[in-house]
């Protein structure tokens, strides 16, 4: 975060989507969320808006959009079983299972409150010095 805010000239904006395991989960729940989410899943112990924050960022917005998240997973999962016969023509009847059944974990996560997405904004300062 520090070596983006460096890139930014003061007042510039960092904006980026971040899929996350959902805070303040059991361990067992935590697990669940680690394998049903993306591989770049983050398993960080602070919040991006903390992490943002002690990266120099004084303004951090966040917009929660894991429902947007939901039904874009759902609409994947629909579309690629509607067009089976192709998609399995083009990428082998494995991979196709392999994704479907990754897609069905991580919906099914999202629904169970375990996967969430966000966009988080943050502005670096006007001022780069006193």
């Amino acid at each position: 975060m520090r070596s983006c805010k460096k890139l930014l000239k003061p007042g510039g904006l960092l904006a980026f989507w971040v899929i996350y395991i959902a805070p303040n989960l059991s361990a067992e729940r935590y697990a669940s969320a680690l394998g049903a989410g993306p591989r770049a899943t983050s398993t960080r112990q602070r919040s991006y808006p903390e992490m943002l924050r002690s990266a120099g960022f004084p303004s951090v917005e966040t917009a929660d959009v894991t429902i947007e998240f939901r039904e874009t997973v759902h609409g994947m999962l629909v579309e690629r079983d509607r067009h089976a016969i192709e998609v399995r023509a083009v990428s082998g009847e494995k991979a196709f299972a392999d994704k479907q059944s990754t897609l069905a974990r991580t919906l099914s996560a999202i629904d169970e409150g375990l996967l969430k997405r966000s966009l988080f904004l943050a502005r670096s300062p006007n001022r780069t010095g006193p």
